[in-house]
């Protein structure tokens, strides 16, 4: 009965798999449009951009160096 009762709930819901990736494919179809407009960049552009997204992520963790500093001084 109880064998009966979870897979009419997973046949509604779903499993905890499917859920997963029902909520992360909104995440994986981003990425893959961003792929395909990297992937026609020459290798030029291509390290220019790496060098941009390594400045976005220092000034994006910059708060948290300073932080880190403030409690080191403590």
């Amino acid at each position: 009965m109880i064998g009966f009762v979870n897979k009419v709930l997973q046949g509604f819901f779903g499993n905890k798999s499917e859920r997963d990736v029902k909520a992360l494919w909104p995440r994986v179809e981003e990425i893959n449009r961003h792929f395909e407009s990297y992937a026609a960049l020459p290798h030029d552009e291509l390290r220019a951009k790496t060098l941009e997204f390594k400045g976005r992520i220092h000034e994006g963790l910059q708060p948290y160096h300073e932080k880190l500093s403030a409690l080191k001084v403590q």
